[in-house]
């Protein structure tokens, strides 16, 4: 667990709870399952992301900047050639447009904050 984790978790747990009720898109495509909750917080949109184990998410890049906290289990974040290994509480900063994909190492559920700058 990196050194920012009692704080992500402090944060998440709170963002978690008010978010909890404002759930208004769930996708599912491929085994992996995506809820929106738009929020008014300094972020656009949070995004739920949860996947059974050696499920991956597409390859893929954003406009906007993208923080991403790991809430269950175990994921391997993947960014070109680089690859983190994250569990709960691990969070990764994506800038704009850098491709990226998320591997599902275990039943796991990640919280992704979108942020589009004015």
């Amino acid at each position: 667990m990196n050194h920012f984790a009692a704080i992500t978790k402090t944060f998440t747990k709170e963002l978690v709870f008010s978010a909890s009720c404002g759930i208004q898109n769930v996708t599912e495509h491929g085994g992996i399952k995506h809820e929106a909750v738009p929020l008014q917080l300094n972020v656009n949109t949070v995004f739920f992301v949860s996947g059974e184990a050696g499920k991956a998410t597409d390859d893929h890049s954003h406009h906007h900047a993208q923080w991403m906290v790991v809430q269950e289990g175990e994921i391997e974040f993947v960014s070109g050639e680089t690859k983190q290994h994250m569990t709960v509480g691990d969070w990764v900063y994506v800038p704009s447009a850098v491709p990226h994909h998320i591997l599902f190492v275990s039943a796991a559920k990640v919280m992704c904050l979108h942020h589009i700058c004015a």
